[in-house]
């Protein structure tokens, strides 16, 4: 196992020498065809060779250079934290409004979509940077035609004044399904405000109702899809999924936006932390309040 210190140099190598590693591992050259190749001065390629050579990236054979096989790992490590680090970038208008303890998995901002709204709440804004895309329709409009075009949907939501819980009460009304996992403060104002709609979609099965005490700074969905319903969302994705999770982001009663991914690193993170809230949860009837 290598110390520290080596595995410092092989990260630094590898930011300072990305250009010249990626180059020898698409074919072996030799120093005048690498300068060629990347317009460098050929003193410039033989520094890069041999700072590469000294932490066994590469290798010299028959008077050329060649990645080794640890190269050919590195850089495909290399290469998938940058892109990791672009993502986040990309999504960092929205994840800068949640506190620096929130608890998500990096993997879901892997490859994400990103519907965020302007400061006023009025329309989509773009994002540049990282592999994220930007949903370019505001997050409302979005997220009614995620959650409409859903058969169930598991829903943690932090509190009842998210655009979510109408979306969602909308979307039980035209036939999905849900199971939602709402605070003690979300269920009161839940049945201080629709106790008879609650009533009804509890009693009919297309609401599975539970309290739970843990609280996250954003809102977590599952939509689950039947028959082609994903072919109706609002963005690309995997025309042949047949679910997507989404990170919902509310601050004072308003929709920031979200992140959705249909990536299986995604929903399997998003299963997982629906799957421990609800563990510890109530399930609750009407019989439970009064």
């Amino acid at each position: 196992m290598g110390t520290e210190g080596d595995e410092r140099a092989v990260l630094e190598t590898l930011h300072r020498r990305h250009a010249l590693l990626q180059r020898l591992a698409s074919e072996p050259a030799r120093p005048p065809g690498l300068a060629d190749d990347l317009g460098s001065a050929r003193s410039t390629i033989e520094r890069g060779l041999a700072e590469l050579e000294a932490v066994d990236l590469i290798e010299r054979v028959d008077g050329q250079y060649r990645t080794t096989l640890a190269g050919e790992l590195a850089l495909a490590e290399f290469d998938r934290l940058v892109d990791r680090v672009g993502d986040v970038a990309g999504a960092r208008s929205l994840l800068g409004s949640l506190p620096a303890d929130a608890t998500i998995d990096p993997q879901f901002i892997d490859g994400a979509i990103l519907a965020l709204a302007d400061r006023d709440g009025r329309g989509p804004i773009g994002v540049e940077t990282g592999r994220v895309d930007t949903l370019q329709v505001h997050p409302a409009t979005a997220l009614d035609r995620v959650l409409g075009a859903g058969a169930h949907h598991r829903v943690y939501v932090p509190s009842l004044d998210t655009a979510l819980v109408q979306t969602c009460a909308e979307s039980i009304r035209s036939g999905s399904t849900a199971t939602a996992m709402l605070s003690s403060d979300a269920v009161e104002g839940l049945l201080a405000d629709a106790r008879d709609a609650t009533a009804d979609a509890i009693a009919t099965g297309r609401l599975r109702l539970f309290e739970t005490t843990i609280e996250l700074p954003y809102a977590l969905v599952v939509v689950e899809f039947e028959d082609g319903g994903a072919a109706q969302l609002p963005f690309d994705h995997d025309r042949d999924t047949d679910a997507i999770a989404m990170l919902v982001v509310c601050e004072n009663g308003s929709l920031c936006g979200f992140v959705t991914n249909d990536d299986a690193a995604a929903l399997e993170w998003a299963t997982r932390k629906l799957a421990s809230i609800r563990a510890t949860a109530n399930e609750l009837a009407l019989t439970d309040r009064t």
